[in-house]
């Protein structure tokens, strides 16, 4: 666990919690939140010299391994929220956004191949993000994105390990 915080109003913390099921089987949660709430406009340009930030971050990775087998499995949320603009005027140009963002991945490889210099793994990744921003007072955006990929990988590696080949 750690924590910062300065005279500026940036404030964070961070969290690492990790457990060991049984030999092979392991989670780990991993958390992150700050905030900068400090609104400057130290060059007098009537804009805010930062955007005040609200972050929240988290992953829960599962990590297992065996004679012949290994993977790991994650899960990734993110909350990103900022706001920033015009410090002097009566009718300010402002700026929002916010981003929420969440993603699956895993992957798996299998050691025990019957040739030691050879292995074969597969990776995934899900992911989908939302998007709200305004810019002013009529420019808006709103925008999705979904995200797949897969991948198979078949390694093989000469004896001398002075090469490797991957596919």
């Amino acid at each position: 666990v750690n924590a910062y915080g300065d005279y500026h109003g940036r404030y964070e913390g961070n969290i690492h919690l990790n457990k060991t099921w049984k030999e092979g089987l392991y989670s780990g949660l991993y958390l992150h939140g700050s905030r900068h709430s400090g609104f400057r406009d130290h060059n007098q340009d009537g804009f805010y010299d930062d955007a005040r930030t609200m972050r929240l971050n988290g992953l829960w990775r599962n990590t297992f391994q065996s004679k012949n087998w290994e993977g790991q499995v994650n899960l990734h949320a993110l909350r990103d929220f900022r706001t920033g603009g015009q410090t002097t005027s009566e009718d300010p140009y402002l700026s929002r956004q916010l981003l929420n963002h969440l993603n699956l991945s895993a992957n798996l490889g299998y050691l025990g191949l019957p040739n030691k210099n050879m292995t074969i793994g597969s990776i995934w990744d899900f992911s989908k993000s939302n998007i709200s921003s305004s810019f002013g007072k009529r420019n808006t955006l709103d925008a999705k994105e979904y995200h797949y990929q897969s991948q198979i990988i078949l390694t093989y590696e000469s004896s001398s390990k002075a090469h490797q080949f991957d596919v």
